[in-house]
């Protein structure tokens, strides 16, 4: 029987979860949780990549909490329109039935903090099943950040520099743990940045999608 080799070394950044809208059912994500099972992968996620998902999750709650408040508003209006029609009318609101449907549909309407916990919910749950590690970015040396920074080197790029700070941070704590354990980490990734900053190094390689 010959020896089992080691899981390969995969990382994820906050674009892939963006890409797939979330959805922890779809068939790649339930891939990636079978690969991890069987352990023929090892994933790790940076302290940094957790932080920025949590908040990109809390930022699409907050959008489709405001949308449903939006919708649940509008049926409080006295005139209503069709779609695609240029006439409002008014009998509508006078209707009983209609006045209970709206009591409905706002009592059943979920609050921001409802849609935010089942959202970071749903991500805890994929993270239990995938048994992830998680890589400290406290080891990063910022004068080697800001070096990079005043540079132009990948991940910082014209016209954006200050918002590349998080993914500098990330990309060179993967790369020190990728120099440390004397592996190459594959790094899932479609942003162009994240993509010239792996080009250039030997401990790590970059795969654009999951489905790759």
């Amino acid at each position: 029987m010959g020896i089992k080799p080691p899981p390969r070394l995969v990382a994820l950044d906050t674009q892939v979860f963006d890409s797939y809208n979330f959805n922890y059912h779809s068939k790649v994500f339930r891939t990636l949780v079978t690969l991890a099972q069987q352990d023929k992968i090892r994933l790790l996620l940076t302290s940094v990549t957790l932080h920025e998902i949590r908040a990109h999750i809390t930022e699409g709650a907050e959008l489709t909490s405001k949308a449903i408040n939006y919708a649940v508003n509008d049926l409080n209006k006295k005139r209503f329109k069709a779609q695609g029609d240029t006439k409002r009318v008014k009998i509508s609101a006078n209707s009983d039935l209609l006045y209970e449907f709206k009591k409905k549909v706002k009592r059943l309407a979920p609050t921001f903090e409802q849609i935010n916990q089942d959202l970071l919910d749903q991500f805890e749950a994929l993270l239990q099943e995938l048994d992830f590690e998680i890589i400290e970015v406290d080891k990063v040396s910022a004068a080697e950040v800001f070096g990079n920074y005043f540079s132009g080197t990948p991940p910082f790029d014209e016209g954006k520099k200050k918002y590349e700070f998080p993914d500098a941070f990330a990309l060179l704590a993967l790369q020190k743990e990728a120099k440390d354990r004397n592996r190459i980490i594959y790094i899932v990734s479609g942003d162009l940045d994240w993509k010239k900053f792996c080009s250039s190094s030997k401990d790590l390689s970059l795969v654009e999608k999951l489905d790759e």
